[in-house]
């Protein structure tokens, strides 16, 4: 298998769950174009809390709404970690 079928094959396993808190890790490395599209609009309405890491900031800014229509934190992950508000805003507390 490629790294891209792979990558599918394991965000098949999990989304079939329909988890309530995502994380996810670089989550179109290796995916073709027309399967990352499926996934940010996956990912865009998803009910879920969905926690990504990923280099590309642009897209990244571009998708990544809280439910309010902001990000719930853009900066340093220990930052989130010491404000229980945000972690229970972002459903993650």
């Amino acid at each position: 298998m490629s790294g891209g079928e792979k990558q599918r094959l394991a965000l098949a396993c999990v989304l079939v769950m329909e988890p309530r808190l995502l994380l996810l890790d670089e989550p179109l490395a290796h995916l073709d174009p027309r399967t990352a599209g499926w996934l940010l609009d996956w990912l865009a309405h998803s009910d879920g809390t969905v926690v990504v890491s990923t280099h590309q900031l642009a897209l990244a800014r571009g998708w990544a709404r809280g439910r309010d229509g902001a990000m719930a934190l853009d900066g340093p992950l220990d930052a989130a970690s010491r404000d229980p508000a945000l972690l229970r805003r972002a459903d993650l507390a």
